[in-house]
């Protein structure tokens, strides 16, 4: 029910990270007051114990991340993010 976290629902269903330009409404979610400077972002799936986090990345250049790029890396990135995560004491 939480709004913020309404924005992102088609995002937490996906498997891959997403690169390109985002709503001005997850932009400004995401990077608060920098979000006028962010022209393009990556956005990568962070899990953790059934809970779903997002790594955003923001670029003032609007060709720093595109749609059509490939996300082998960020995927990887968030693979290694979740699994670190996981292992810090609770």
């Amino acid at each position: 029910e939480d709004p913020q976290a309404r924005a992102f629902l088609d995002f937490v269903e996906r498997d891959t990270s997403l690169c390109g330009p985002v709503t001005q409404e997850k932009n400004e979610l995401l990077f608060g007051e920098q979000s006028k400077s962010i022209l393009s972002a990556a956005l990568i799936p962070v899990r953790l114990d059934g809970t779903v986090g997002v790594l955003a990345i923001g670029s003032g250049d609007q060709d720093r991340f595109s749609s059509d790029m490939g996300t082998d890396m960020l995927d990887r990135l968030g693979e290694i993010v979740s699994r670190k995560l996981s292992i810090l004491p609770k």
